[in-house]
């Protein structure tokens, strides 16, 4: 499973740490945390001892996944989209 949060000023301390919690107790493996304020990325897995950060990216980085094996996210496109 994956949850993907996008994060914006009035709800960043929510989608960081209160939906972390309720994801993990819920089981879901994969947690995403876009930033289109700061341009940021980070991928975490859910491992026996919690979320494990497993990829980062900024601005024009291109991200990839260890665990998703062939799939690359252009971040630049993410802050492009009008």
């Amino acid at each position: 499973t994956l949850a993907v949060e996008i994060l914006s000023p009035s709800t960043r301390r929510k989608d960081c740490v209160k939906k972390l919690q309720i994801y993990r107790k819920a089981g879901v493996k994969h947690y995403w945390l876009v930033d289109p304020e700061d341009k940021t990325f980070q991928a975490f897995v859910l491992n026996a001892n919690g979320y494990a950060l497993v990829a980062t990216g900024e601005t024009e980085d291109i991200v990839s996944h260890p665990e998703l094996p062939g799939l690359k996210i252009p971040l630049h496109e993410l802050w492009n989209m009008d």
